[in-house]
């Protein structure tokens, strides 16, 4: 945790204070895994609106902790994008574009997505399993409850 103390700082001096005073109630809340989020999180913050805002991010652990479980264990479709993009041009033959929207669709050129992909996870990991769709290697887990 200090080497993360030390990156806050070195950012600004305010970020790696409010970092190490909150940082034992976040390691509770979160573990370290967690924690580790909820500083890049603040950083990311100070990245697009500066510092108030990060230390706002690192002083509200319930916040973040809601939208941590809210948010599951999916991942999101920026994450993703290229692999995916590689994998559609295989199958078609030529490059598709993705764009994330509210729901599956395509219009040919794009194929729409959700921004994020939350529910189970096969423990395989030879595919993605979804909760409505039967495990065809037994060996399924959850991550996640689905949207």
């Amino acid at each position: 945790m200090l080497a993360w103390a030390q990156v806050a700082a070195q950012n600004v001096a305010e970020l790696g204070y409010q970092f190490t005073a909150q940082a034992p109630q976040a390691l509770a809340l979160f573990g370290r895994s967690g924690t580790e989020k909820w500083l890049l999180n603040a950083l990311d913050a100070y990245d697009k609106q500066g510092l108030y805002p990060a230390c706002a991010a690192l002083k509200d652990l319930a916040g973040f902790k809601r939208a941590s479980d809210a948010a599951g264990a999916g991942v999101a479709l920026s994450e993703v994008v290229r692999v995916l993009e590689l994998f559609l041009r295989g199958l078609a033959g030529r490059g598709l574009q993705l764009e994330a929207a509210g729901d599956t669709w395509t219009d040919t050129e794009t194929i729409f997505l959700p921004s994020a992909s939350r529910g189970t996870v096969c423990a395989s990991r030879t595919s993605a399993c979804t909760r409505r769709s039967p495990c065809t290697t037994g060996r399924r887990r959850a991550t996640a409850a689905s949207a």
